[in-house]
């Protein structure tokens, strides 16, 4: 395990399955993406965005005690960014996920 009890985990992720998020990627990259390629960028977006924000964030409140979250945007439902904060890993929760997919 490479996470110590006081350790703590900080990701940014895409505010994946919001509204905002989407018409973010559809209105810019995807317009790009479509005219220099000619084709549609949801396809990739599908195979390469596999978890929504709340799945992501739910995960995170399994394996940690802590945890805060910071948008870029007006909430959590309208917003194109998160930010996390994670503290206090759940060590014992930790091991026994390892242990399981071994």
């Amino acid at each position: 395990m490479h996470l110590e009890n006081n350790g703590m985990f900080l990701a940014a992720i895409p505010n994946e399955g919001t509204v905002l998020w989407k018409l973010g990627w559809k209105l810019t990259t995807g317009i790009e993406f479509r005219l220099k390629y000619g084709l549609g960028y949801g396809k990739l977006m599908e195979y390469e965005h596999l978890n929504t924000a709340n799945e992501i964030e739910d995960v995170l409140s399994y394996f940690f005690r802590t945890i805060k979250c910071k948008v870029f945007g007006l909430s959590k439902k309208f917003a194109f960014y998160r930010f996390y904060h994670c503290e206090k890993p759940e060590l014992d929760k930790c091991k026994s996920y390892l242990d399981q997919i071994k």
